[in-house]
């Protein structure tokens, strides 16, 4: 071969390799492009699919995520959450959630929420989303970041009904029959599902039968049932403990039913508790409330306990706060405000195991409850103990709203209660859950020490 030849052949292998390498890099770039493409696709949604929307702050019970693909994770305290994840909650358990944007969300026994979109990106605020499904049971919702920078961009559906939110804090129980909610701050809107206000959309429907519930209400809780078209203002719940299966499906309306045969019913459902075998003191507790201007009393029906009863309370036109199974707290005098800060003293109580319908007392000691009443908060600790749950240490924390009155958000038992008169003197109902068959409940009242 001649040397031009071996020229041009060099030549022509040199520009077939360097076309093989530019339709490579051709390639390559396609690819290269896709990638970021779908990588863009996914950062618009406001996180990576891997990253978790929240974290579990506390959980006492069995409660699971069922994730997108449907495989079951057991929940324990720091575990993660996830957009696409079912949250369920057993028969004796409660979970508390912080959400990326500091929003909390707390599910009560016997619930199921989905995380249907959870989008949160502090620098996009256009791009937010949050639409959640409470399926069944009950939960509450306290707005964070998100919520309160683009109401539009929540919504918390039942199966029957849509609320959308205008910064607040409300509580939501639901069956597929009723769903009714209650709000504690700020104001929510409240409306039916229909082809005006579709499940797949965010923010606050804007129907002609949606209701809007905001602090200023006498009453700021409303209630929809399936056969119905609108939603419509309740008397003012105070919701019960579902550990012994409560539904809404079986409960009347809350108008046609006076206090006293509320109180019946609800210990013919928990069981008539047993009082301690004569002589023995109940604990070495004092039994009459020391504070003036905020009680305790009990249900009718319950014995056991050395209180006033409901319907005696009721009659002195007191203001009834909240309420479990056992015992109701009321609450009595003018409210204001104190400021700065301070310490309060263990000054009574009431407690004891409620377990297969016997009420056993059990002392409480190292008492504390501190409030911040500038920032509305407060935090309280409490040391219970009987023969049959040894010493347990409980604690609480959370806010207080316009109306003094306290309920947590974090800690092992659940705290609701009220400051009274000038905000020297308060007191809460507590609950525990030790396990399925046994729970702990209680009243306290303490005194601010100067």
């Amino acid at each position: 071969m001649t040397a031009g030849r071996q020229v041009r052949a060099m030549d022509t292998e040199v520009g077939n390799a360097m076309s093989l390498v530019y339709k490579m890099n051709n390639k390559l770039i396609q690819i290269a492009r896709l990638v970021l493409v779908a990588l863009s696709c996914v950062l618009a949604n406001g996180v990576l699919a891997f990253e978790p929307v929240g974290h579990v702050l506390l959980v006492t019970g069995d409660a699971t995520r069922i994730d997108a693909e449907g495989a079951s994770h057991s929940l324990a305290d720091r575990s993660p959450v996830f957009e696409g994840d079912t949250l369920e909650t057993a028969s004796a358990a409660t979970m508390q959630i912080k959400m990326v944007d500091n929003a909390l969300l707390v599910l009560q026994p016997q619930s199921t929420l989905v995380i249907h979109q959870y989008n949160f990106r502090a620098e996009s605020p256009d791009g937010y989303a949050v639409r959640l499904d409470l399926v069944k049971g009950r939960a509450r919702s306290v707005t964070g970041d998100l919520g309160e920078s683009n109401h539009d961009a929540f919504r918390l559906n039942t199966p029957i009904a849509a609320i959308g939110i205008r910064g607040t804090d409300f509580e939501t129980t639901t069956t597929d029959a009723v769903t009714r909610v209650r709000l504690n701050s700020g104001a929510i809107v409240f409306s039916a599902l229909g082809d005006d206000c579709t499940v797949s959309s965010l923010g606050p429907c804007a129907t002609p039968g949606s209701l809007v519930l905001s602090e200023d209400l006498d009453s700021p809780a409303a209630e929809l049932r399936a056969s119905d078209p609108v939603p419509r203002i309740i008397e003012l719940p105070a919701y019960e403990s579902d550990d012994q299966g409560s539904s809404l499906n079986e409960q009347k309306d809350e108008e046609k039913i006076n206090a006293e045969k509320q109180a019946e019913r609800i210990v013919e459902r928990a069981g008539t508790l047993t009082p301690p075998p004569a002589g023995e003191n109940p604990g070495g507790q004092p039994q009459q409330p020391v504070i003036d201007q905020i009680h305790w009393g009990r249900w009718g029906g319950v014995v056991g306990i050395d209180a006033p009863s409901y319907g005696e309370l009721a009659e002195a036109g007191k203001e009834t706060l909240f309420r479990n199974d056992l015992l109701f707290l009321f609450r009595d005098g003018f409210l204001a405000f104190a400021k700065g800060q301070a310490s309060f003293e263990l000054q009574s109580y009431q407690a004891g195991t409620v377990s297969g319908g016997q009420f056993a007392p059990v002392n409480l000691s190292s008492g504390k409850l501190f409030i911040n009443f500038d920032e509305r908060k407060f935090e309280t600790g409490l040391t219970a103990s009987s023969d049959a749950i040894g010493g347990l240490q409980l604690s609480a924390s959370g806010n207080i709203d316009s109306r003094g009155l306290l309920r947590s958000d974090q800690g092992n038992m659940t705290v609701l209660g009220g400051l009274a008169g000038d905000s020297t003197q308060a007191g809460y109902l507590f609950t525990h859950t030790i396990n399925e068959s046994m729970s702990l409940q209680g009243a306290t009242q303490w005194q601010w020490q100067p």
